[in-house]
């Protein structure tokens, strides 16, 4: 017998109730609406309705759908459990089915999305549109953000928010690509208020409430252009007051790209890779000709590029030549975001961009740490004394109002987490305008690795740990994004 069958088996024992018994085929169409769900996608409304009015109908599968959880690994089996559980109410009961299954499994869409409800729900105190709870909100990534990266793929969003790619720009015609099936697909979950395709879990613009709401739409985007160039503020502002209304297929291109498609740093952090990154003649070869044919093109009409979201853009040859490139007559409205580890940003190099003078929205440095010894275990090829040195002059070209912003940031582990408030007092005294927290991402561990790190999860051992931490006043403050909370 299937391993299916074998829970099928198992849920119809299960089932003792007199008059309670439903037919197999409902027992097996319940199941089947977890057994068979993508995991790159959170569970359709049109299911989680079914589910939830068969469970109502027929508490005796609800009952053993419960009881078959209580010794199961299965995800399929958990997620029709939690339902279960959230049906009845009981979302705390539901949260702690899953913490487990998402333990080992944290970018599965099925089961955050399910947490995500639950604690929605548990707050709330009502469940209301199965399936669109964040129907009174919109998030614009989806139609005027590209993220680039190696080896040519496109995201939408961050790919550890988002993990449905939506092409490959090295291979595809772009304007394919920006509107590609897939692509539809996540712009209609974002218009229909399912975000079926969001990591609700990891997207801080949902944890911390950030998201615009859909009644309040303009005042969202005239705040959120002032920002730009004026000679792209008006276009922009105009374009994003339109695009909830005109469907999935964009007339335009992004106007907000991110560049990682270019690994070559200088360092080789464990949290992003696990040794020295090199590409060959031929990678390398790929990415000077995609910088000509694809990011040139798309950067002359956009608002904001980020550069790097791979490696470091100082250590990059493409980056530090398109860096060079940059100017007011083919790029009349571009503005930067530099993301680097900071090592290489020295007075000296910053010398040879004078071009870049006005067009740094924000430079974010990340650092990990608040003492050398950490840094040294977690940033591994960099010196402690000459990012901190780098951060400093950073400090001083956003008080002179060379630069809008700058950003330190810090990815929240297990050997950093008891760092958090030092860090906080070290980029005061730095003079940062920013200090983001970020979880944990997995881009190079194996999930037993990952679950030992990423003391954000609930069922990590420390987790405590690090609620009472960030319950500290220091965290209140404005200038502080704090993922974790």
């Amino acid at each position: 017998m299937s391993r299916i069958g074998d829970i099928l088996h198992k849920l119809r024992g299960l089932i003792t109730k007199p008059g309670t018994k439903p037919s197999d085929y409902e027992i097996s169409r319940l199941y089947s609406l977890f057994s068979s769900q993508p995991r790159h996608r959170a569970l359709d409304p049109q299911s989680l309705n079914q589910f939830h009015e068969a469970i109502s109908k027929h508490p005796a599968i609800g009952d053993a759908l419960l009881s078959a959880a209580k010794c199961t690994t299965d995800t399929a089996l958990l997620l029709a459990a939690a339902e279960t559980c959230i049906v009845r109410g009981r979302y705390d009961q539901a949260i702690d089915l899953l913490e487990g299954a998402r333990y080992l499994n944290p970018q599965d869409l099925p089961i955050t999305d399910s947490i995500f409800r639950a604690r929605h729900y548990k707050t709330t105190g009502r469940v209301n549109r199965v399936g669109h709870e964040l129907a009174d909100y919109f998030c614009f990534f989806p139609f005027v953000y590209l993220s680039l990266t190696r080896g040519g793929g496109c995201y939408c969003c961050c790919c550890s928010w988002l993990p449905q790619s939506i092409g490959n720009a090295y291979r595809d015609d772009f304007d394919g690509v920006w509107n590609s099936p897939a692509i539809e697909s996540i712009r209609a979950g974002i218009i229909d208020g399912s975000f079926s395709f969001c990591d609700k879990l990891s997207c801080y613009m949902i944890m911390l409430g950030l998201l615009p709401r859909r009644d309040s739409l303009p005042a969202y985007i005239n705040a959120k252009v002032q920002s730009l160039a004026p000679e792209i503020r008006e276009h922009v502002r105009r374009t994003a007051s339109e695009i909830p209304t005109i469907g999935t297929v964009m007339p335009f291109r992004p106007f907000f790209v991110n560049l990682a498609n270019d690994p070559v740093c200088n360092l080789y952090c464990a949290s992003c890779r696990q040794d020295k990154i090199i590409p060959d003649a031929t990678e390398l070869h790929r990415i000077e000709e995609a910088t000509d044919n694809v990011v040139i093109p798309l950067l002359k009409t956009a608002a904001v590029v980020e550069l790097s979201g791979a490696g470091d853009p100082f250590a990059s040859r493409s980056c530090m030549r398109l860096l060079a490139a940059i100017n007011a007559n083919d790029f009349p409205a571009l503005k930067l975001v530099l993301m680097t580890n900071g090592n290489l940003l020295s007075s000296e190099l910053w010398g040879r961009f004078r071009n870049l003078e006005g067009r740094v929205a924000s430079i974010n440095i990340s650092i990990d740490a608040a003492t050398q010894h950490t840094y040294s275990l977690l940033r591994r090829g960099g010196d402690f004394d000459t990012v901190i040195k780098n951060a400093r002059f950073a400090a001083q070209l956003y008080r002179q109002g060379r630069i809008e912003n700058l950003k330190l940031c810090y990815v929240i582990q297990r050997e950093n987490f008891t760092e958090m408030k030092d860090f906080v007092s070290l980029a005061r005294e730095i003079g940062a305008s920013q200090v983001h927290f970020q979880n944990l991402a997995n881009f190079t561990f194996t999930q037993e690795q990952y679950a030992d790190k990423a003391v954000h999860l609930p069922a990590h051992p420390l987790h405590a740990q690090l609620r009472q931490i960030i319950k500290d006043p220091i965290f209140d403050d404005p200038m502080i994004i704090l993922e974790a909370k």
